[in-house]
């Protein structure tokens, strides 16, 4: 039994850190798109200020 309980926690763990990988990879792109967005927007707003 504690084998298995201590496999059930290696698998947890390994669990837990893909999710905070996952997160911190969608976070990290979420913000360059959300960077390239806005630098499309002041383009945009430089042309019709003109």
């Amino acid at each position: 039994m504690k084998a298995m309980e201590k496999a059930g926690k290696k698998v947890d763990d390994a669990m837990t850190k893909a999710k905070d990988k996952t997160k911190e990879a969608v976070s990290k792109a979420s913000s360059k798109v959300n960077q390239a967005s806005t630098k499309a927007n002041n383009k945009v707003q430089q042309k019709t200020s003109k």
